[in-house]
């Protein structure tokens, strides 16, 4: 299994679609969407689930210090 420390997850949604001058981007725990930040559960569904939702709703920062 692949082990992942983030502490901040593809910054890069941060700003999608979001026009200069506006305020920071929405932040989403990856933990909220049910990924266990336990070094041994296989989470991909879970993070893929929320990357879309944070897709759809225009853009956000997916954030948590644990380890995937």
């Amino acid at each position: 299994m692949r082990r992942i420390r983030s502490t901040l997850l593809l910054a890069a949604l941060a700003f999608a679609g979001t026009p200069a001058g506006q305020s920071m981007a929405k932040r989403y725990v990856i933990t909220s969407a049910g990924a266990v930040g336990d070094g041994q559960t296989l989470n991909t569904s879970a993070i893929q689930a929320l990357i879309d939702k944070v897709a759809q709703q225009g853009g956000g920062i997916l954030v948590d210090s644990l380890d995937y």
